[in-house]
């Protein structure tokens, strides 16, 4: 059964204690369908780092710190 977004939408405008949120949240399918370059979003998704960085990211005279 597919999953019914404007039911959710409308219970969670209507949920009025945190419980109820967080069982309407447990109600979220775990994944969507799978990205593809042409989707408008794809491009805006942080990109996966295949390597550490080889510098570690260290204070500088140009970081201000606090």
């Amino acid at each position: 059964m597919a999953f019914d977004w404007k039911d959710w939408e409308r219970r969670m405008e209507e949920a009025k204690t945190g419980d109820e949120v967080a069982a309407l949240m447990m109600e979220l399918p775990d994944h969507g369908p799978p990205m593809t370059p042409d989707d408008p979003d794809y491009f805006f998704m942080e990109p996966m780092l295949k390597y550490k960085p080889s510098t570690l990211p260290t204070l500088t005279a140009k970081t201000k710190s606090g």
